[in-house]
């Protein structure tokens, strides 16, 4: 698996990833902000071959904080490494940078979505905490989580 930044055909490979994840990334109007957000920001991707396989996309915040703004693994590679790659690689980016913590938005666990329940465990699992709800960010019915990663431990 090869793990890189890259600079060119960030909004194609985002919306390309993201189309393929309807059950996370199904609004139209957020997947096109993924998309434009991604046309300039910092990006790794992840690919076997000619294919990417995966992305993360970042925002870059203040001083001691960078998100992890956007991630998608195509579906036939969920549960194979392909998202520890990506965050390794975004964590050791981030700490270069001199970032202390990386932090990332998903829907809270008041929220059924199977789906998002699975996605805040892979986040638990790669050391990621959850740290604030914030109910009305996205709308009433979809309960922001953010959760945070401390990049010194």
């Amino acid at each position: 698996m090869d793990v890189q930044f890259t600079a060119i055909h960030r909004e194609t490979i985002c919306r390309t990833v993201l189309t393929a994840l309807p059950e996370w990334f199904g609004i139209e109007e957020a997947l096109e902000g993924y998309v434009q957000h991604a046309a300039s920001a910092p990006m790794v991707t992840a690919s076997r071959g000619d294919q990417v396989v995966g992305y993360a996309s970042l925002a870059e915040h203040f001083d001691l904080n960078c998100e992890l703004h956007s991630m998608g693994v195509l579906p036939s590679w969920h549960g194979r490494g392909v998202g520890r790659l990506l965050l390794e690689a975004v964590s050791a980016w981030a700490q270069q940078k001199g970032y202390r913590y990386l932090t990332v938005k998903t829907l809270a666990e008041t929220h059924p979505d199977p789906n998002y329940a699975a996605t805040r465990q892979f986040y638990g699992q790669v050391g990621f905490k959850p740290f604030e709800v914030l109910p009305g960010l996205w709308s009433p019915n979809l309960p922001c989580l953010v959760m945070i990663k401390d990049l010194g431990e």
